[in-house]
């Protein structure tokens, strides 16, 4: 889960930094930036869903620590 996790996390901030440079409108940004979140969330929860969890240990790391700073670390790295 690690692996694909980190994977995806990666991912998403390329394809943030691509859109960065691509669109100059912040409000068309940040909707195509919410976009991409939603998307990368979907395919963690379809990996969830159909790899599942080797053990307890690794779902409790995975809910409390990767999950839900996932979007919230995305979302906050856009200067206000």
């Amino acid at each position: 889960m690690d692996k694909f996790y980190n994977e995806t996390q990666s991912e998403l901030e390329t394809a943030i930094g691509e859109l960065e440079v691509e669109v100059d409108c912040s409000i068309q940004r940040i909707e195509a930036v919410i976009h991409l979140i939603l998307d990368c969330l979907y395919e963690v929860k379809e990996h969830v869903l159909k790899k599942g969890f080797k053990n307890t240990d690794e779902e409790i790391r995975f809910f409390k620590y990767q999950n839900t700073p996932f979007p919230l670390h995305m979302i906050t790295r856009w200067p206000r």
